[in-house]
């Protein structure tokens, strides 16, 4: 069994203009998501 994968790092925004459609099986993001603003971080909802 042979597996292929392309590994894009960019911005999405222009990144996915550029893979042709119906060609993806899985996206895995790990994106920063602005949890901390001023040294003060969020988890949970609650202020760590």
């Amino acid at each position: 069994m042979s597996i292929a994968f392309q590994l894009v790092h960019g911005d999405c925004f222009y990144e996915l203009k550029t893979i042709p459609d119906n060609s993806i099986d899985t996206i895995f993001a790990d994106p920063p998501y602005f949890l901390s603003n001023g040294g003060i971080s969020v988890q949970s909802g609650k202020q760590v």
